[in-house]
């Protein structure tokens, strides 16, 4: 019997997964190239409390204001074109 799986590599779940059937090469095959299982995968880093507490640049808004914004843009326009 035949079950064809797709394993999503960049976790680290899904190469542990790999990496245990590979014990079994004459039960298991692979179709796809696995040089990816060795590349590590990036990893984000939650903010610092440093980081959240340091001044925000000027290019940026809150963004409670940029929802206001986007609001009173959205009504302009369906006021504009009569969507309203």
């Amino acid at each position: 019997m035949k079950i064809k799986v797709t394993i999503d590599v960049t976790s680290p779940e899904g190469r542990q997964i790999v990496e245990e059937l590979k014990q079994f090469p004459d039960i298991v095959i692979f179709d796809d190239d696995l040089s990816t299982v060795a590349e590590p995968t990036k990893t984000y880093e939650s903010a610092t409390s440093s980081v959240k507490n340091s001044p925000i640049d000027n290019d940026y808004i809150e963004s409670e204001v940029f929802w206001k914004l986007i609001e009173s843009k959205r009504k302009q326009f369906c006021t504009d074109n009569g969507i309203v």
